[in-house]
């Protein structure tokens, strides 16, 4: 299912007059060769490492789950069946752990405790600093979303389309909600919860959103954000300010919603391709013209700059620019990018070989970055 994830991605992404030179992934997703591949003046490798499974013949593993860096320590599934606590700036092994499965998601970090799920469809948490067990339960399906924390509950969202709220402590199971899927042709991808005061946010592969209380799980109310009837998930991480959801469903619209009623308030002739990403009061993505857009928290475009990038999958500060990382495998830099720059630095950095797509989100620490491949190459650069 996941690899027909990207597939349909790809399809959202490039031309017809593409699909008829597909000879591998690479080619299929459009990409570019014959372009320096490793520039010095940006991007610096500090240590890679493979997280991949064994592979077997005619089963190409793709690769979901994405690091998470906190004190200097990076800490990720490396889908051999360990969760591993590792070094940024050397990638020595501090911990490492034996578990079932393989991974989907990003750690949450949560008071001393690093708690994720994996594709066994159990739930751990385990002490940051050792990483020793506090517990492990069963939630009945793999566990593709990072989890979203508030006053001692943790809610995720499962493959099978269930939204579930464990005590952080104990593991318990509070509720769940169960969605009833009538699409059948999805990208098949989770909505990552956010929580707003007492209710939370999750968007579904029916191109739904719902809002739950998150002490009962009553819903409050539910909108459907595109009336197509395919590939128009809501699985981006919603953006909540002053009490207007941003968002929107993959292929469509961004739009501004009502967090009290889920009334759509309002829609933009902006059709994003990427996460969305808050900084300070400002709101940054790309879009399907290869864009980046800047607006501030009314949705008012404050800049839009052009730089020929396709298939945004993410746009993130990093080393006072912005770091734009495409679907297709590339990461991209934009100088000064704060400083009213417009100017895309001609080095990029290509994330192992042609075939590599950026799937899971980046995570930045001071001026180190780390970030998984899909064909499982965890990469720190400075």
């Amino acid at each position: 299912m996941k690899l027909f994830s990207i597939v349909v991605l790809g399809f959202l992404f490039i031309s017809c007059a593409q699909l008829e030179k597909v000879k591998s992934m690479g080619k299929l997703l459009g990409v570019e060769k014959n372009e320096a591949r490793h520039p010095k003046k940006i991007f610096k490798v500090q240590w890679s490492k493979n997280i991949a499974p064994s592979y077997e013949t005619g089963n190409l593993p793709f690769i979901f789950n994405a690091p998470v860096i906190k004190d200097n320590v990076i800490y990720i599934g490396d889908n051999k069946g360990f969760f591993k606590a590792l070094d940024a700036k050397t990638g020595r092994e501090i911990w490492s752990e034996r578990e079932r499965g393989t991974y989907y998601s990003t750690p949450t970090i949560v008071d001393g405790a690093i708690v994720y799920g994996n594709s066994s469809g159990r739930v751990f948490s385990r002490n940051i600093a050792t990483g020793k067990l506090n517990y492990e339960v069963m939630v009945g399906d793999p566990v593709e979303s990072l989890g979203a924390y508030k006053s001692g509950r943790i809610v995720f969202n499962l493959r099978n389309h269930q939204v579930i709220c464990l005590d952080i402590a104990t593991g318990e199971t509070l509720w769940s909600f169960k969605k009833s899927m009538a699409n059948l042709t999805t990208i098949q991808s989770s909505g990552t919860p956010v929580i707003s005061g007492d209710y939370v946010i999750v968007g579904f592969a029916d191109g739904s959103l719902s809002s739950f209380r998150l002490e009962t799980g009553e819903i409050r109310w539910e909108v459907e954000l595109s009336a197509r009837m395919s590939f128009n998930d809501v699985d981006t991480k919603p953006i909540i300010i002053d009490n207007k959801i941003i968002t929107y469903a993959t292929g469509e619209q961004l739009l501004m919603i009502d967090a009290k009623s889920g009334n759509i308030l309002e829609r933009y002739d902006f059709y994003p391709t990427s996460e969305l990403t808050l900084v300070g009061s400002n709101i940054y993505f790309g879009d399907r013209d290869g864009r980046i857009i800047e607006l501030d928290q009314t949705l008012t475009p404050r800049r839009i700059t052009p730089i020929g990038v396709k298939g945004i999958k993410y746009v993130e500060p990093w080393k006072n620019g912005m770091a734009v990382f495409s679907l297709y495998g590339k990461i991209h830099f934009v100088d000064d990018f704060f400083g009213r720059s417009s100017a895309l630095n001609k080095n990029f950095y290509r994330l192992g070989s042609d075939e590599s797509l950026i799937i899971s989100r980046p995570s930045i620490n001071g001026d180190s970055l780390a970030l998984s491949s899909s064909l499982g190459r965890l990469v720190v650069l400075q």
